[in-house]
């Protein structure tokens, strides 16, 4: 049991092998190999199981009389669970019954799968000429309860059948820690299980009997039991010579002694390859059972079934089941992969089951499973063992901020002896990798983009030594780097969201020199700093080609810390442009893009926290100073949708009012609730903390928005703190227009606005002759710019930098991702046919490429798991009811057998606690919600019941979850997202009542769609269920990497047989979740197809027009006369298939002539139509607006 102490996520896995496999599901005995359950083993597990071949309906009448039977069986097994339950008078929260039947409502469904045989297919050098197979499983008998056996502890027993008020003492007998009834006594007496709690309510002194354990024990051996019956293990040799011999030719294992007729066999198939010997087995389930019986209450049913099957093979070598794939004269990028996976072997794939194997490279041994289970290849980005210690100190981020004891000479040295470790790495890979003749190209591809890298290194620290500007903006963009990370380290700087009376006063928000003198010592992570050098002369030099033709993508897994390494670059942006170019440098510096609203969340309460930094600094700075950049305010201004943020003044200032009239309430000591109805996205202040929302010294609360019908503002009531004035944080359109903010951080989705914003100009300023465009774009989350919404927002690119651009001055852009496959084409479309550089570029091997490297120890494991005969829904509501189980029982072994504190038991289980259950669509995660209350809350009661855990210690584990299940969805409203993941932060909590135990302010459960497979990154997170394999493999990455981020976690993936592709999934569980990346799917997106033209050109002209030409106010649509050469040109230069373009020019000629055709004082409000008048004008407001418009035409009546 220790491993739970070293493993704590391992006893999720046991108590879903052990209860939804077996054997080990019932506390009968100890010995599970010979285990006695309370309930049909049908009934009971869920997976692993053989059933008998089913006999077919042989006409559609035959089918509805079998159908009609089953359906008459189950309402049979229910009408005798209800009429015991009503005997027994059971109280409410007792759901188990006393005959321990788990009804089960599934039966002969179509859409079920009643496998009858399960195997595996492996290979093996030509030259073997045999090997052994070892089968093993198990049955499971009815017996009587003369002949079960329950342990229990002599005491108790004694304290039991010595009690004067147990009448009925003599019918149980005490053996070695093990209670039986006594057969003479009861085959004479009437003792049965329906009569049996009467026999303990004749008097009122025999209360304390009533529900003890021993009297819950008792009361288990009167009920249905089934005794596991294990096939002792048969092992065959198999002669490898003989090859394609009949693979349908059945080999017993059992026969029936009577006819000789088969019972279980194995099946096999020997053929040979030039490469070497394949060979499938299978062990198969021979019995027939009618089909009109196939009840899971059917008892000849239960006995026919095969449970806990295996398959083992042992040999002394084995080959690859797959061979290194052939190159791909289509694909270089699949070459690539392929060739960085070479040394990834899978040695077996599975039928109907997953398979193992002993070693990943030369194994001896394979064997079949159904609980899967891999330890995920964790990518580490620290400094390799072999990094030279004296040059670590240069990533520290005092040593290159303004406060450094390092002079520019010694930084420079440092820096270029840190690439040069880059380039020793290159070298030694170059000197120590040998390729096939068929993979020689992409090995030296590879080598090509890793010297290139460390070329442009080079290049760019060079740059950092020649020019001033560089050297100065790169040291004051570490110093705010290293502010944002003190700030945003609770323990160092104070918890956020916090009432003014909790300030702490110990912290000096205010002064510089507090930061200056603090010990923290954060470091860059090699590759941030890395990526940061890489692209400082592409923000400063505008004739750049970095800048002006490379999409620089940073790739890391998720987790590995890819937001720190493009703030940096956002803050060296900010401040060189300010040096630079004085005025003129005013307005919006770099815009920071989401797909999802989920994402703005958390990723803008990191980048707020940037531009504080950026602003306190910038206000210490004097002119005089060496530091000085300037004296505007350094802002960020959230442009997300209205479901988030207030689009106008006057819809701000109905929500300050809302919120005012509450606190009125309070402050006249009125009852009033200012939270619910507080709908802004920032509710504390990002630099010290302190609620906008709080309690003055007079006890009154005080509010830190101010509103008006034509303004806006924010600032923090901590007195102390450095933003009491202002804090520079816009979140109202209106303020963004009318003020645009140093860093816009937006969703794609809300440039779909800008061709119905007159105002939209200001935020390129686009209109402003000697005013900068942004300097840098940075798209997160690359990988969800894919299909219809990448193909949409390709062509919104077109005129975002278009308005970005001035003369020759282009944007630089960044993005990010943590899965990329076939990214090259899909920058192309998205960004103007600019190259792509993906960072850090690949190794010669798939686990190293210098700046990340797969550590030894794995942060997550995961469990496969594939239910036999049972709906998805209902193996849901078992495997979550199990999951549930696992943390108490892990409580409880923290308690009991590691004898911890309540105190220190509750910190251990906190990583533990909270269960997260991933769907792939709304509709699951409905179906689901409303099976909480219900069956989830009263299965896991059931379990409670089962394993006699006490009501009192640990029943809190199930009292009030339907009310501690959140969903996180897209149906949650945006300004519930923010509250819901800072609930999900708190962490677990137990107050006493009277005895009894209760969950306080910590969430239990989480349903979630996709939604959450980006931008959560919650610690406290390790455990969770993801229901069907997700549509792709990225989002299936994405997805689960939500969990065990700090502490090692699990992801149990529930897969559908009846669905091909989880059952494939499955079936090479191993190999696939060992290199998942390499199966990342291909990116698509189509930006210039037709369809996408007819919906987005019109919007791009608009936008043009207005923005660019200057025609922006509603009355000037009139004053369109017909010039877009600059459009044409800018369109034609992207679109490079002749078809494409030719239709997008004809397009645009053709909307072009249809505005200037219209008569009269045309305004863009009469000239924009609604989508749904589906008009060439009807300009979508969403880049979500992407459903195709479908036309029926009756063409016969």
């Amino acid at each position: 049991m220790n491993k739970y102490t070293e493993e704590p996520r391992l006893i999720f896995r046991d108590t879903i092998q052990n209860n939804l496999i077996g054997p080990g599901s019932d506390i009968f005995v100890s010995d599970a190999e010979n285990e006695i359950i309370s309930d049909y083993p049908l009934s009971r597990y869920y997976s692993g199981i053989l059933f008998p071949e089913r006999d077919i309906a042989t006409s559609i009448g035959e089918k509805e009389t079998i159908d009609t039977n089953a359906e008459v069986e189950d309402d049979d097994l229910k009408e005798n669970l209800t009429s015991s339950a009503e005997t027994d008078e059971t109280n409410d929260d007792e759901i188990i019954k006393i005959n321990n039947v788990e009804p089960e409502k599934e039966y002969s469904e179509a859409n079920q799968y009643f496998p009858t045989n399960f195997g595996l297919t492996f290979c093996v050098p030509k030259q073997m000429k045999s090997i052994d197979v070892t089968f093993n499983f198990a049955k499971y008998n009815q017996i009587d309860s003369v002949n079960a056996v329950i342990e229990i502890e002599e005491k108790d027993y004694r304290w039991f059948v010595e009690h004067q008020y147990n009448y009925i003492s003599s019918y149980f007998k005490y053996e070695k820690g093990r209670m039986s009834l006594n057969k003479e006594v009861f085959e004479k007496g009437d003792l049965d299980i329906r009569n049996f709690r009467q026999r303990f309510k004749e008097d009122e002194r025999q209360a304390e009997l009533l529900d003890s354990i021993p009297y819950k024990k008792a009361e288990l051996l009167l009920g249905r039991l089934w005794k596991r019956i294990k096939r002792e293990p048969f092992t065959v040799t198999l002669d490898l010579q003989e090859i394609d011999v009949d693979e349908s030719k059945a080999y017993p294992i059992d026969e029936n002694q009577d006819n000789r007729s088969i019972i279980t066999c194995y099946y096999k198939k020997v053929y040979e390859t030039d490469y070497g010997k394949f060979i499938k087995i299978l062990l198969a389930n021979r019995l027939n059972h009618p089909k009109n019986k196939f009840s899971y209450s059917n008892e000849q049913l239960n006995r026919s079934a095969i449970f806990q099957g295996e398959i083992l093979i042992s040999g002394k070598e084995f080959l690859p089941y797959k061979q290194l794939a052939e190159t791909n004269p289509f694909d270089e990028e699949l070459n690539l992969i392929n060739f960085q996976y070479r040394e990834e072997y899978s040695f077996g794939i599975g039928h109907g089951c997953a398979v193992t194997w002993n070693n990943d490279k030369k194994p001896t041994e394979l064997k079949t499973t159904f609980l899967p289970d891999v330890d995920i290849k964790n990518y580490s980005n620290a400094f390799k063992e072999t990094f030279p210690q004296e040059l670590k100190e240069i990533t520290a981020l005092k040593n290159l901020s303004i406060w450094t004891d390092l002079d520019k000479s010694t930084i420079i040295k440092k820096l270029k002896l840190f690439a040069k470790e880059y380039k020793d790495w290159i070298t030694n890979e170059q000197e120590t990798t040998i390729a096939e003749n068929n993979y020689k190209k992409s090995l030296n591809t590879i080598l090509e983009k890793q010297n290139a890298t460390y070329k442009r290194l080079i290049e760019n620290i060079n740059f950092l030594d020649s020019n001033d500007v560089a050297f100065k903006s790169f040291k004051i963009a570490n110093t705010a780097m290293y502010i944002q990370m003190l700030i945003s380290n609770k323990d160092l700087f104070g918890k956020k969201g916090i009432e003014l009376n909790e300030i702490n006063k110990k912290f000096n928000y205010n002064d510089l020199y507090f930061f200056k003198n603090h010990s923290f010592s954060p470091n860059y992570r090699p590759f941030q700093l890395a990526f940061f050098l890489l692209n400082l002369k592409s923000i400063i030099d505008e004739d750049s080609d970095d800048r002006n033709n490379i999409v620089d993508l940073l790739w890391f897994p998720t987790g590995g810390g890819k937001t720190e390494a493009y703030l940096a670059i956002t803050a060296f942006t900010i401040i060189s442009r300010r040096i630079l170019h004085g005025e003129n440098a005013d307005g919006v510096s770099v815009i920071m893009r989401y797909t999802l609203r989920l994402l703005t969340a958390q990723q803008f309460e990191r980048a707020t926290k940037l531009i504080l930094s950026l602003d306190f600094l910038r206000r210490n700075f004097q002119s005089k100073s060496e530091s000085f950049f300037g004296n505007e305010k350094v802002s960020i201004g959230m442009w997300v949708g209205a479901s988030t943020t207030p689009n106008s003044y006057k819809d701000a200032q109905k929500i300050w009012k809302n919120v005012n009239d509450e606190i009125v309430k309070l402050n006249i000591k009125k009852e009033g609730n200012y939270h619910k109805l507080n709908t802004f996205p920032i509710t504390s202040c990002s630099w010290c903390g302190c609620n906008l929302v709080t309690k003055n010294q007079n006890e009154k609360y005080d509010l830190g928005y101010s509103a008006t019908d034509k303004s806006f503002s924010t600032s923090c009531l901590n007195p102390d703190c450095a933003f009491s004035d202002e804090l520079p944080i816009y979140f109202v359109d209106d303020k963004i227009y009318q003020n645009p903010p140093t860093l816009l951080f937006a969703t794609v989705d809300k440039f779909a606005m800008l061709s119905h914003r007159e105002e939209g100009h200001k935020l390129f300023n686009s209109q402003e002759e000697n005013k900068l465009p942004p300097d840098l774009i940075i798209q997160d989350e690359l990988h969800l710019l894919s299909g219809p919404l990448g193909s949409i927002t390709g062509l919104y690119e077109s005129i975002v930098e278009m308005l970005s651009t001035k003369g020759n001055r282009k944007p630089k852009i960044i993005t990010s991702t943590a899965t990329t496959r076939n990214t090259e084409q899909q920058v192309a479309m998205l960004y103007g046919n600019r190259s792509l550089n993906i960072f850090p570029p690949m190794g010669v091997t798939f686990d190293d490429n210098f700046f990340s490297y797969v550590s030894n120890e794995s942060k997550r494991k995961h469990i496969g798991f594939m239910p036999t005969g049972k709906t998805a829904l209902n193996s849901q509501i078992r495997i979550l009811g199990n999951l549930l189980l696992a943390r108490i029982e892990l409580f409880k072994y923290f308690r009991e057998k590691k004898q911890l504190s309540r105190e220190e038991a509750i910190i251990k289980e906190d990583n533990f606690w909270t269960i997260v259950s991933f769907y792939n669509s709304l509709r699951d995660v409905g179906k689901i919600y409303n099976k909480v209350p219900a069956e989830i809350s009263d299965f896991l009661k059931l379990l409670h019941n089962r394993y006699q855990l006490n009501k009192q210690l640990y029943g809190f584990n199930y009292f009030g979850l339907s009310g501690r299940t959140k969903e996180l969805t897209s149906r949650v409203e945006s300004n519930s997202i923010k509250k819901l993941l800072t609930e999900l932060e708190e962490p677990f909590q137990l107050v006493s009542k009277e005895g009894w135990s209760f969950v306080q302010n910590t969430v239990d459960l989480v349903l979630a769609s996709n939604m959450f497979s980006v931008g959560i990154d919650i610690e406290r997170l390790n455990v969770m269920l993801m229901n069907g394999q997700p549509k792709n493999v990225a989002e299936y990455i994405q997805a689960s990497s939500r969990v065990g981020r700090k502490d090692k976690g699990i992801v149990i993936n529930l897969l559908d047989a009846n669905r091909s592709r989880d059952k494939s999934y499955f079936e090479n569980y191993v190999p696939f979740n060992n290199a998942y990346y390499k199966f990342v799917e291909p990116l698509s997106v189509t930006p210039f197809t037709e369809i996408a033209l007819d919906k987005v050109l019109a919007s791009l002209l608009v936008c043009f027009v207005r923005h660019k030409q200057g025609l922006y106010p509603d009355k000037r649509a009139k004053d369109f006369v017909g010039n877009y050469e600059e459009l044409k040109t800018f369109i034609s230069e992207r679109i490079k298939n002749e078809k494409q373009l030719q239709y997008a020019l004809d397009k645009l000629k053709d909307l072009v002539d249809k505005w200037t055709s219209k008569e009269g004082d045309l305004t863009y409000k009469i000239l924009i139509k609604k989508m749904s008048d589906l008009d060439d004008w009807s300009l979508m407001m969403s880049m979500r607006e992407i459903d195709t418009n479908s036309i029926v035409k009756i063409i016969n009546t």
